[in-house]
């Protein structure tokens, strides 16, 4: 008999999604369930692939949360994450954005605030978008998330490693603005699969794929285990002391993206310095050797570069043009090593006819 009410019981949060019209129902219980946390911990995973790249990242560690003010508008934006090996210990106090590096080196990006929420994040940084925070997590940067959003979704049942999650699962279709390769549709598909804990409807995993439909997809998968309640003395300072970090012995390196300027290494009348290239050959070079045309174009470019590869359609044809002249034009990589493998991609799949050094 015990047996059977337990059965019973655990089966009424899948009994109540069965019995939803909408996803937003879902994703209601879902911002409730999160909101309730005041202090929370939970291990998370990450596995990350961009577009145009073969390898894969990957990020593990262990999260703690601190409500900052309370209510549905605010956010979840104080955390630590304690990284799986040997990454830096990193998180925010709701106003900066702090590394611990090993160096004894404090790093801390300045953030910006709007209406109690983690509104900036940095740049190009996949970890810091999607693994670090709880609200973070819920796509992308603060709590509630809006059930509207949700009203394309689908909502069912997942089995994963032997249990049943509730799954929401959308795929919305979007324009291209920039192709990041010439082989590029002129829309994205975009696929996301939300799988939620059936008895506290708080994220499990969470899977999204941009398709750009020209063979290249970006992919990003964050797992999560069941979030666990902190006790009542638990505080972030304890967690993140920077005042007795430095006391002992830690230096402070404030970084603000909004002052910082790039100096121009070279400036206009200078002259190019004679840097070495590796050339298609394998040869290495110094450049005003390796090409004996009186005018020398570069093109700095690498592969996850959007504008890099939206230009080189344009650079090919003006190559073709100029064929015979003399001049060359030369795409210069300054940073992929991949070297076999992008000559491959860019001369003979999308047959460009200018040179290539790294």
């Amino acid at each position: 008999m015990m047996k059977q009410l337990l059965t019973y019981f655990l089966t009424i949060p899948l009994i109540f999604v069965n019995a939803q019209t909408t996803p937003q129902e879902v994703i209601e219980r879902m911002n409730q369930s999160l909101l309730s946390i005041e202090k929370g911990e939970y291990q998370v995973s990450c596995k990350f692939k961009s577009l145009l790249k073969t390898d894969t990242n990957t990020y593990a560690g262990i999260v703690r949360y601190f409500k900052t003010n309370g209510g549905l508008g605010d956010t979840l934006a104080r955390f630590v994450l304690r990284p799986v090996g040997n990454g830096p210990l990193q998180g925010s106090d709701g106003e900066t954005y702090f590394f611990v590096r090993k160096d004894s080196v404090i790093t801390i990006d300045q953030v910006r605030q709007k209406k109690g929420l983690l509104t900036y994040l940095s740049k190009g940084n996949a970890l810091r978008s999607g693994t670090l925070s709880l609200p973070i997590l819920t796509n992308r940067g603060h709590l509630p998330v809006d059930p509207q959003k949700w009203s394309v979704a689908k909502v069912g049942q997942f089995v994963l490693n032997d249990t049943t999650f509730i799954e929401l699962y959308r795929q919305r279709v979007f324009p291209i603005n920039i192709k990041i390769t010439p082989m590029a549709k002129d829309s994205m598909i975009y696929t996301e699969q939300w799988l939620l804990y059936p008895h506290t409807f708080t994220p499990r995993r969470i899977r999204a794929w941009a398709d750009q439909q020209d063979g290249h997809v970006q992919f990003d998968e964050i797992n999560y285990s069941p979030i666990k309640h902190l006790p009542p003395d638990a505080e972030f300072e304890i967690e993140f002391n920077a005042a007795q970090m430095i006391t002992n012995g830690y230096r402070v390196e404030y970084i603000d993206h909004n002052m910082q300027k790039k100096r121009p290494e070279i400036a206009i009348g200078d002259s190019i310095p004679n840097f070495p290239i590796r050339l298609e050959t394998g040869d290495t070079l110094p450049l005003f050797s390796a090409f004996q045309q009186r005018y020398l174009v570069l093109d700095f470019w690498y592969r996850s570069c959007a504008p890099c590869n939206m230009a080189m359609p344009g650079l090919d044809h003006i190559a073709q043009t100029l064929t015979g002249k003399d001049m060359v034009i030369v795409g210069v990589n300054p940073i992929d090593k991949q070297y076999d493998i992008l000559l491959e991609q860019y001369k003979q799949q999308y047959k460009y006819s200018f040179r290539i050094a790294f």
